[in-house]
């Protein structure tokens, strides 16, 4: 939608060109997923999550995509992508428009800023230990870390994190 996109561009402070992965189109199903070569070595990147429940919500990443966490051949490498701009936002809550939110990652937690899972992994991607989405067999197991264990966002924003537990996407773009 237009208006997202307008948001998406005031809180990233970027021009998007165009969108490199929609899973209502591409396959991002376990062992024969696509995902990551639609991602990997770009930069400045923007995950658009929509669940069931009308939630938008999602993360941007600005370094270049350029480890896996897993790689295709099932390596477990356990590289994570470290970027200092990274972030998690909201959009919409319970398909409610709310003020869009624009929550920053803590020190610690930038280091683990994406993860990228291919192979056989469950996982598709993580941005930070918070959004954990699952490849689309496996996509009613994604969620929101409860914040309250990790302590992975910088509170000084005392912003409230909307979103917690379980979901299932309806769509995931890029």
């Amino acid at each position: 939608k237009c208006i997202e996109l307008l948001y998406i561009k005031e809180l990233t402070q970027t021009t998007f060109k165009q969108m490199i992965f929609d899973s209502l189109i591409c396959n991002w199903k376990r062992k024969t997923s696509t995902f990551d070569n639609h991602i990997f070595d770009k930069d400045k990147l923007v995950f658009i999550i929509e669940d069931e429940k009308g939630n938008i919500f999602g993360g941007y990443i600005h370094s270049k995509i350029d480890k896996y966490y897993v790689t295709n051949e099932n390596e477990w490498k356990k590289e994570s992508i470290c970027d200092v701009n990274s972030f998690v936002f909201y959009l919409q809550k319970e398909g409610k428009e709310i003020k869009p939110m624009k929550i920053l990652f803590n020190s610690e937690e930038r280091e683990n800023a994406f993860r990228l899972y291919g192979g056989e992994s469950r996982r598709l991607f993580s941005i930070g230990n918070y959004i954990n989405i699952m490849k689309e067999n496996f996509k009613n197991q994604c969620y929101c870390e409860n914040d309250n264990k990790r302590k992975s966002f910088d509170y000084s924003q005392n912003e409230e994190i909307p979103i917690k537990g379980e979901f299932t996407p309806k769509r995931i773009q890029v």
